[in-house]
C-alpha cells in the first residue's frame, strides 16, 4: 500500500533512501519525478513532497544532488544508513527486549550511543524514533 503522504508519520527516512537506492539508473542517480512515481502518492502535489523530503535528507547529508541534471543521489553516509542491516544474533537480542527492563536497558544503551554519534547520525536516530513511534500509534 502505498504512503499516505510524505510525512515522517508514513514514511520513515530510511525507506526514501532505500527507495531512492531502487530507483536510481546505471550512474546511482534518480529524479524526482521517479521517487515520486515510484511512492505513487496520492496526494496532489506529489513532486513537491518528494521535493521537500529529499532537500530535508539533503540538508542532513544523507543525499546530494549532481548540479547539471539535477538528479539526486545516496551519499556516502547515506548508502552507509540504507545498507545498515541487523545480525541474526542482534535481532534475537532486540527480540528478547520486550519486558519492561530489558526495555529500559536498551533505552539507556541507545542514549549512549546517541551522546557520541554525529549531527547527521543523531537526526536520523530521532527521526526513525519518531517514525516508530507514529507507527505505534496508529495500531
Amino acid at each position: 500500500m502505498p504512503p499516505r503522504s510524505m510525512k515522517l508519520d508514513d514514511v520513515s527516512d530510511r525507506e526514501v533512501l532505500a527507495l531512492l537506492a531502487d530507483v536510481a539508473d546505471g550512474d546511482g542517480t534518480a529524479s524526482t519525478l521517479d521517487l515520486a512515481t515510484a511512492m505513487d502518492l496520492g496526494t496532489k502535489h506529489p513532486l513537491s513532497n518528494v521535493g521537500v523530503r529529499l532537500a530535508y535528507l539533503r540538508r542532513i547529508k544523507m543525499v546530494d544532488r549532481e548540479p547539471t541534471t539535477k538528479r539526486w543521489f545516496l551519499t556516502s553516509m547515506g548508502l552507509q544508513y540504507v545498507a545498515g542491516r541487523l545480525s541474526a544474533t542482534q535481532q534475537r537480542a532486540l527480540e528478547s527486549l520486550k519486558s519492561e527492563g530489558a526495555a529500559w536497558a536498551a533505552t539507556e544503551s541507545l542514549s549512549r550511543l546517541l551522546k557520541d554519534a554525529g549531527d547527521s547520525q543523531a537526526t536520523m536516530m530521532r527521526r526513525q524514533w519518531q517514525h516508530g513511534w507514529a507507527q505505534r500509534n496508529y495500531r
